[in-house]
C-alpha cells in the first residue's frame, strides 16, 4: 500500500487573551486567527484493490517508488519484482 499525503493550510483560533499576553514571531490575521500547515491523507494505493477489486490480508513490500518527470505518474515497485504504474487525476 502506498499513502499519498498533502498538506493543507488550517485556521486557528488564538484567544484575545493569549495574542495580547504572548508576542508571537507569526503574524496574526485583523481577526485573531493563526494559520498552519497540516498533513492530510491524499489517497490510498493498493494493489491488490487495482488488480483483483478487493483488499488483500498479506501484500508485497513496496521496495521502489518513482515519479516522472511531469509528475502526471507514480511507478511503484514490490518484493516480488513486479512494477505498477497509476496515473494522476487532476
Amino acid at each position: 500500500m502506498v499513502r499519498i499525503w498533502k498538506t493543507e493550510d488550517v485556521k486557528l483560533s488564538v484567544p484575545r487573551k493569549a495574542v495580547t499576553e504572548e508576542p508571537s514571531t507569526e503574524p496574526l490575521s485583523p481577526r485573531g486567527h493563526k494559520w498552519a500547515k497540516n498533513l492530510a491523507l491524499s489517497r490510498e494505493l493498493d494493489v491488490s484493490v487495482a488488480l483483483s477489486g478487493k483488499p488483500s490480508k498479506t501484500s508485497p513490500a513496496v521496495t521502489a517508488l518513482a515519479i516522472t518527470r511531469n509528475q502526471t505518474k507514480l511507478l511503484v515497485g514490490d518484493e516480488k519484482g513486479r512494477i505498477f504504474c497509476w496515473s494522476a487525476d487532476g
